[in-house]
């Protein structure tokens, strides 16, 4: 069996942040308010949250908005492909590799 994804690159809250983008559909023109993303977020990662948001934007795995009176982010074709390849990999830990066999 293969050791688990070790996902070096993104911290654990930043990829916390990605994966509820994700399941609440924040994806592409859809957007997520950023008061109602960091509501919904652990506490430990709302403590560097205006950071980590600019460093996932700094490194185009989300978009930022800035409407009128508030501000609202999406995941980008590149963040939706590194929460599906995290995704992947803990299937595959958890499957072994049998989904290599297909």
């Amino acid at each position: 069996m293969q050791p688990p994804p070790t996902e070096d690159d993104l911290s654990p809250e930043k990829r916390q942040i990605l994966l509820y983008m994700w399941k609440s559909g924040a994806v592409g023109d859809r957007t997520i308010r950023l008061r109602n993303l960091k509501a919904r977020l652990s506490d430990d990662v709302r403590s560097n949250y205006v950071s980590n948001l600019k460093d996932l934007e700094s490194r185009l795995f989300i978009r930022i908005s800035r409407g009128d009176c508030e501000e609202s982010a999406s995941l980008t074709p590149l963040g939706l492909a590194y929460i599906r390849q995290v995704q992947d990999d803990n299937l595959r830990f958890i499957t072994g590799d049998r989904l290599d066999d297909r």
